[in-house]
């Protein structure tokens, strides 16, 4: 085997590896919770909520309407299926991007689809619960008309006055779980001027 080979076959062993690892490490958790949950690496992870703040598209305020299912995606090879649903919100305060009284479209994976049966993902937060009130950080997507929630860390429930964050231990999300919604909008309208 020449050296050139050598390395083609080590750069396709190593993600394989690393893919069975994290597979093992999912269905170890799953086995012992007995609710499935979910690990994500994003894109953006974000040092700062400013940096958070300027790199987004939406900052609100909003309530949930409703939740819809949405497309599914299919592998390559036709084996495999993720459904995703489309959760409808109205903006109750537009911090950035986004007007009062409208509606926004958030795509997320996840769903109960009649022949998937309900795939269930909760890096993100989990399913949104109709009625109640988020801070949102979202992008728009590249194509099509829904937004995304960035990461973990743009996500809050709102509970009576405070917000709840889907990570309180990432750096980011420490800065606003827990803290009075008020001051949380403040603090996001101090890093937009």
């Amino acid at each position: 085997m020449t050296l050139i080979q050598k390395r083609r076959v080590i750069s396709l062993l190593v993600p394989a590896v690393l893919g069975f690892s994290a597979a093992a490490l999912v269905g170890w958790k799953h086995a012992e919770t007995k609710q499935p949950t979910t690990f994500a690496q994003w894109h953006d992870n974000f040092k700062t909520p400013k940096d958070m703040i300027k790199k987004v598209d939406v900052v609100a305020v909003v309530q949930t309407i409703g939740t819809k299912p949405g497309r599914v995606v299919r592998s390559t090879d036709g084996h495999h299926m993720l459904p995703f649903e489309v959760v409808s919100f109205r903006v109750l305060d537009a911090l950035k991007g986004a007007k009062p009284g409208s509606t926004l479209e958030v795509e997320r994976v996840g769903n109960a689809d009649p022949d998937l049966g309900v795939v269930y993902l909760d890096a993100d937060g989990g399913g949104f619960h109709e009625g109640h009130t988020y801070l949102l950080f979202l992008r728009k997507q590249r194509s099509g008309k829904y937004y995304i929630q960035v990461n973990d860390q743009g996500r809050y429930h709102v509970i009576g006055d405070s917000l709840e964050a889907v990570s309180p231990n990432d750096k980011v999300a420490r800065l606003f779980h827990r803290r009075r919604l008020a001051e949380s909008k403040a603090l996001v309208k101090n890093s937009l001027e």
